[in-house]
């Protein structure tokens, strides 16, 4: 990790200010309304972009929560709140009243304006301007993508997405506006606009894994298209990507039995993101991983005692993330997504062997030396299914997989309906969340309806 330039007076000045609005006190008594402080001079901007508590860590809860790749017993359960049991069970009354899935991205956003209006102020240019821009319209860009994953519908490209409600784009500091939510065409568009400036002015590469650089800006291109149903789109993008960096680690090389795998120089990683939202829930000890899913790996498949431990009563529980963090997931781009993104494309626009040699390149990695056999079909739909098991199986818990549900969901090849178990005055019963269901969907926070004037999700 980079180094945090100290001692700059309008640094700290804005990060006071921001902690304090964003801070769960401020944010529940009062709106502010004044324009957040800003930094007056390239190394003042380039310390913000360069605060990683806030643009590195924006990655909402929500996008795992809810998901169907764990579960949690019931007597544990009962030791949370029962704000945590809503949540956990797709209740309202869990998701309307917490906010860090909206608050944390928000703020993400509102540092790459500030550095941005800095830039314009200030009269910057030259090439060290034209980076710093790069990553604000990036961090941008990114931020507002994860919370259309959580606050606003999926994308559909058979529906009229002009008439549907997405999210406020902040695209100015002023912590006064938006007044009112884009439609769903206009904030995908936004995050598509700004992802094409970061791609103009960010450099090949970048002196460190939490700063932007051209392939994370193809990279996470290539998640928005793929959300989308771009797969054309999402091809160009993930090829552009792994034309920079297609390196994929050998799991063979991994000590399996320490506790992080991992390390924070994960040559994977194509730029640095992670959720602190949740850590409670993915690395409690009673949360545990779907017995299906577990069931899916194979004797020698590596992934399983590389992402999993498996405890005395015979379930496995999440063992780290892609990094040695102490963080719930990990959120960011990284190359195996991108082989995975390629594969499912390829297959989509009728390339079989394309994206069975993408396919290929990543199992053969990640399966113990010698005992992998390469996959061969000739039919697309089964290739097809045989990627998607895949991509669930690599990605747990990297913020994914309720995109994917959303987005499969308008399939009914791969639709599922969610269950769980619960226990309701002493009575067994099934709680379901179905293909299409509203809840996909999570409620704008009743505290910042309270200050706005913002329509709220259906129910």
């Amino acid at each position: 990790m980079k180094e945090f330039l100290s001692g700059i007076h309008g640094v700290f000045m804005f990060v006071y200010l921001t902690f304090l609005f964003f801070s769960c006190s401020k944010f529940l008594d009062e709106k502010p309304t004044k324009t957040i402080a800003t930094p007056n001079t390239l190394t003042d901007i380039r310390a913000l972009l360069d605060d990683e508590g806030y643009v590195n860590n924006f990655f909402s809860g929500n996008l795992e929560v809810g998901t169907d790749d764990y579960f949690m017993g019931e007597s544990p359960l009962e030791t949370y709140t029962s704000y945590d049991r809503a949540f956990y069970y797709w209740e309202d009354q869990g998701n309307a009243t917490y906010y860090f899935g909206w608050t944390y991205p928000y703020r993400a956003a509102t540092i790459a304006n500030v550095a941005l209006e800095s830039l314009d102020r200030i009269g910057a240019t030259g090439a060290e301007a034209n980076v710093l821009r790069g990553e604000a319209y990036f961090i941008r860009a990114f931020a507002h993508y994860n919370l259309s994953q959580v606050y606003c519908r999926e994308y559909d490209p058979t529906l009229d997405n002009s008439v549907l409600p997405g999210i406020p784009l902040r695209l100015n500091s002023d912590m006064n506006g938006p007044e009112n939510r884009a439609s769903l065409e206009d904030t995908y568009r936004q995050i598509l606009d700004d992802l094409q400036l970061a791609l103009d002015m960010l450099p090949e590469t970048s002196d460190y894994v939490t700063r932007a650089n051209r392939t994370a800006a193809y990279a996470v291109s290539a998640r928005v298209y793929l959300s989308m149903e771009r797969y054309v789109d999402a091809l160009e993008m993930a090829n552009a990507a792994l034309s920079r960096n297609n390196y994929l680690l050998d799991y063979n090389q991994l000590d399996i039995d320490a506790d992080y795998p991992f390390v924070n120089t994960n040559p994977e990683i194509i730029f640095f993101g992670h959720s602190t939202d949740v850590k409670q829930v993915f690395l409690d000890p009673s949360c545990y991983i779907d017995t299906l899913l577990i069931a899916e790996y194979e004797d020698n498949d590596l992934r399983l005692p590389v992402y999993f431990s498996r405890e005395t009563n015979g379930y496995y529980t999440f063992k780290a993330p892609l990094a040695a963090t102490f963080s719930s997931y990990f959120g960011g781009p990284v190359t195996d997504e991108m082989y995975l993104i390629k594969a499912e494309c390829e297959s989509r626009v009728g390339e079989l062997i394309e994206g069975i040699g993408a396919l290929n390149a990543l199992l053969v990695k990640r399966f113990k030396t010698g005992t992998f056999i390469d996959i061969q079909v000739e039919n697309k739909e089964e290739l097809l299914r045989i990627i998607l098991k895949e991509r669930r199986k690599s990605l747990i818990f990297r913020g994914l997989r309720w995109s994917d549900l959303r987005r499969l969901n308008k399939d009914s090849r791969f639709a599922k309906t969610l269950t769980r178990r619960r226990t309701n005055a002493g009575v067994d019963e099934i709680v379901s969340l179905p293909p299409g269901d509203l809840r996909y969907v999570y409620l704008i926070p009743l505290p910042v309806l309270q200050y706005s004037t913002y329509t709220q999700n259906e129910r």
